[in-house]
């Protein structure tokens, strides 16, 4: 939910990936933009973006452009921003808390969420459509990123899901 917590995550992920000119193109451009040690940068070596509202917002736009069109980048790590109309290329989200601002997300938030992964013009795309795309994968993870009284499964009452597993 924190800017400082995406980037920590992030920095957490370790993903080895081939360093493609794509990736080191999108690197040189966050060195020139931004700075040379901007957390980013070294995100993009494991196949990683993230995406907060403390970005400058044309680097979120290059974050979902990049993370759209180079097949390396493998992971998103994001706030709430993603609930603000931002549509990825994607099949699964883990969510780490439940929390949008102070209070939890809800159910309008939560499918709104849902349905940024998993677009229509990814499930009936001519080359790569899959019909299992209608069913997106969401997970819900207890974690240091989670408020410590959070209930997962009482945020989930309530909320429109299907074939909820809780785990401990």
């Amino acid at each position: 939910n924190r800017p400082k917590y995406i980037e920590k995550f992030s920095k957490s992920i370790n993903n080895q990936i081939e360093i493609t000119d794509k990736i080191k193109k999108v690197q040189k451009a966050l060195k020139e933009f931004l700075h040379r040690d901007y957390n980013l940068i070294k995100a993009l070596s494991n196949g990683v973006v993230y995406h907060h509202g403390s970005m400058p917002e044309n680097i979120r736009l290059y974050v979902e452009n990049a993370f759209s069109e180079i097949e390396e980048i493998k992971y998103i790590v994001t706030t709430s921003t993603l609930l603000q109309g931002v549509n990825i290329p994607a099949e699964k989200i883990f969510l780490l808390d439940t929390k949008k601002g102070d209070g939890n997300l809800n159910s309008a938030q939560f499918k709104n969420l849902v349905g940024r992964i998993c677009r229509f013009s990814e499930v009936f795309d001519n080359q790569t459509g899959n019909l299992k795309l209608l069913e997106p994968e969401v997970y819900i993870i207890k974690s240091e990123f989670s408020d410590s009284k959070a209930n997962i499964e009482n945020f989930l009452n309530g909320k429109d899901v299907d074939n909820v597993k809780v785990k401990e």
